[in-house]
């Protein structure tokens, strides 16, 4: 510690004096002195001290002390303890040792090292949660996933070493030495499972469309597999409703057999159909769970066909037709205006015009077919589009002051729309895409308009629409004012390695404008007809009353059954002026709904299905991978070991010189006068003086 003074030390003396001076005032001739030998009692001379340190301390601080000191803090490196908890950890013949034996000898090694270190534990398969696994039932496994989140977590930090106790097999996300290497700490594996093939026959692929339309057939490709089963056979089954579609006796003569059977099933019953494909058992397999897979197809009358009317060639029109094709349900076709100024559109549930009107091309003989016919329409503003002739186009919008130029408009979703639900991780993913191309000017609405996006420029939000809803008379439409579509796919694709958050979004656009005028007051949507296993199941309810205006007022019960008979029953939450609700993770099968609700003087239902498809990436390679985990170490300066030795894999951690504690030093400076301690001083020495004084008859 040190101690200093703002003002010049040379003061000090001055402060002595004064403390000096005042006692001296106030003690120098004191009733408490005795009248004969003028001698003063012991106490007299200890209040005297008293008074003079008061005194002496005021003025001290009057200099403004500082106490300067030097802490040094320790930080110990980080041990982060990450164990494989999916499903293939136990797909082998080691499997008792595992759900028994393992999560002990981790916690024995965690508990060995926490003398020294810092340990963290987390368990993986697709995403990645704190503990130990106490239970393998992930039904993927994502390791580069599991290294970009600790790399989050950790970055900047004194990262000693990961742990990292799998057995080497990931079926999602990328390769994981390069996420891996962003940690800049070993990677310390501990190799589990059984790099040996196992007796074992499966279904390793079945290649299918999801969806075939009634009538139609539709092909089957599947792929299977037999290891160390020479000499056997077994029989390959497609069923339908225990009714037997296909049969076929496999042989298998080699020790590692793989074989492929097409087939083609006829669509003859509309709706969601379930085929039940089987490999009959033998004898001593390591797993019969895979020799079972479950087909599911949604058979359909036909898909609904889409429009994109472009003024020119533009690297949005790809980034659209990509979007609204990933969506099964649709099929777009894409024309120019110049080619066919006046195309047939009686065959399309939906019109997009791309930069329509633009220049000096006419579009209105073609409005008025889409009025006359009902046709929704979505437009998208850009740079090229005729804005003029645009607030003619009844997108419920007007702009004026127009003069060519463009904003950087960056989006920013209401969460109060109403029309149709974006969940909070979609809205978030959008509001970071990059900024559109849109008109600048004054946006007066001129319709029942409702944002779903509105333009943040500069980091501030405003009212201006981005992309928006309304309806003529009958008919709905849409307008995006912004040009640079294909860069939202671009960011979706870096943010979340997929374009998912983009297609989902436009989804949801077309399946509103789109969908045919739906006159029931109750109505309830799922966001997908299929679901994984492993993927929250989430529905959407509206509720209208006479005058066909939303409200929300009244509870919506929603009823599940599987096939088994087996129900759940869940109510809605209220979100804005509609429902909402998160099913959480569903067993796979095929689901039926039923949901209810009192308004109007009478009990509204509506019924649909689902189907939450299984997941059985973990049961199709059961072999360890071993290499992997051996190039993880060796890239990253870690080692690999083998569940019978965590004690030398200890012993390495305490011998590795680049796991080493941090030491860092702090400057602290603290003014005296807001020490409690010496406003106590104070205190004290004044109470304890006043006390004396006034015992003795003195003030």
């Amino acid at each position: 510690m040190q101690l200093s003074t703002q003002l010049p030390w040379y003061y000090i003396p001055f402060c002595l004096l004064f403390a000096a001076a005042g006692t001296r005032l106030l003690y120098k001739s004191h009733p408490f002195a005795g009248e004969q030998t003028h001698k003063r009692p012991w106490w007299v001379w200890v209040l005297t001290f008293f008074r003079f340190t008061t005194l002496f301390v005021l003025s001290f601080l009057l200099l403004e002390p500082l106490l300067k000191s030097y802490l040094r803090h320790i930080e110990k490196p980080i041990i982060i303890i990450a164990s494989d908890a999916s499903e293939s950890i136990l797909a082998n013949k080691d499997s008792a040792y595992y759900r028994t034996q393992l999560t002990d000898a981790i916690k024995k090694l965690g508990n060995k090292l926490r003398e020294n270190y810092q340990v963290d534990y987390f368990q993986f398969g697709q995403k990645v949660t704190d503990g130990i696994p106490s239970s393998f039932n992930e039904k993927q496994t994502n390791l580069s996933n599991l290294f970009n989140d600790l790399f989050n977590r950790y970055d900047k930090q004194n990262v000693g070493a990961v742990l990292l106790a799998s057995d080497g097999i990931y079926n999602e996300g990328e390769y994981p030495l390069n996420q891996a290497q962003r940690l800049r700490a070993p990677i310390i594996c501990v190799a589990l499972g059984d790099t040996n093939p196992q007796r074992d026959i499966k279904i390793s692929s079945v290649r299918h469309n999801q969806l075939a339309y009634l009538g139609n057939s539709f092909p089957l490709l599947i792929e299977t597999e037999a290891t160390h089963c020479t000499d056997e056979q077994s029989v390959l089954q497609v069923t339908k409703n225990g009714k037997k579609l296909f049969e076929k006796i496999l042989h298998f003569t080699q020790p590692r057999a793989f074989g492929t059977e097409q087939l083609f099933l006829q669509a003859d019953e509309k709706g969601m159909q379930h085929y039940k494909l089987s490999l009959s058992r033998i004898k001593n397999e390591i797993s019969y769970s895979n020799n079972e897979y479950d087909v599911f197809i949604d058979v359909l009358d036909g898909k609904q066909k889409i429009l994109l009317l472009a003024q020119c060639p533009h690297p949005d029109l790809g980034a659209i037709l990509f979007c609204i094709e990933s969506n099964s349900n649709y099929e777009v076709k894409l024309q120019y205006i110049s080619e066919n100024p006046n195309p047939d559109t009686k065959p399309y549930s939906l019109v997009i015009m791309h930069q329509l009107p633009g220049g000096n091309l006419s579009v209105q003989p073609l409005l008025d077919q889409l009025q006359s016919k009902r046709i929704p329409t979505l437009f998208v503003a850009g740079t090229q589009s005729n804005i003029q002739a645009l607030n003619g186009c009844g997108t419920g919008y007007v702009i004026t002051g127009f003069r060519g130029i463009h904003n950087d408009a960056e989006p920013e979703t209401q969460s109060l729309f109403g029309l149709f639900v974006l969940d909070e991780s979609l809205q978030k993913a959008v509001n970071k895409f990059p900024p559109l191309k849109s008109p600048f000017g004054s946006y007066t609405a001129k319709g029942s308009n409702e944002i779903l996006i509105k333009q943040r420029l500069g980091g501030i939000t405003t009212d201006m629409p981005l992309i928006s809803f309304n309806k003529i008379g009958e008919t709905k439409t849409g307008i995006i004012f912004g040009e640079g579509l294909w860069r939202w796919r671009l960011a979706d694709y870096k943010q979340n390695n997929s374009p998912q958050t983009i297609n989902e979004l436009w989804s949801k656009m077309i399946q509103y404008l789109a969908a045919k005028e739906d006159k029931r007051n109750f109505r309830v949507h799922h966001s997908k007809k299929y679901f994984d296993e492993n993927e929250h199941v989430t529905f959407e309810a509206e509720l209208y009353n006479k005058s066909y205006e939303l409200i929300n007022e009244a509870d919506v019960i929603l009823e599940l059954k599987n096939r088994e008979g087996k129900t759940y029953s869940f109510t809605f939450s209220k979100t804005g002026k509609s429902y909402f609700l998160d099913a959480g993770l569903l067993p796979a099968g095929l689901y039926s709904y039923q949901a209810t609700v009192l308004a109007n003087g009478k009990n509204e239902r509506t019924s649909g299905t689902f189907l939450v498809k299984p997941l059985v990436a973990e049961l199709l390679n059961t072999r360890a991978d071993h290499q992997l985990l051996a190039n993880l170490a060796d890239e990253t300066k870690g080692k690999l070991f083998y569940p019978n030795q965590l004690d030398q894999l200890a012993e390495f951690i305490k011998s590795n010189e680049t796991i080493k504690p941090v030491v860092y030093h702090q400057e602290e400076i603290m003014d005296l006068v807001n020490l409690k301690s010496i406003f106590t001083l104070i205190l004290t020495l004044l109470s304890v003086e006043w006390f004396i004084r006034k015992r003795n008859g003195a003030y």
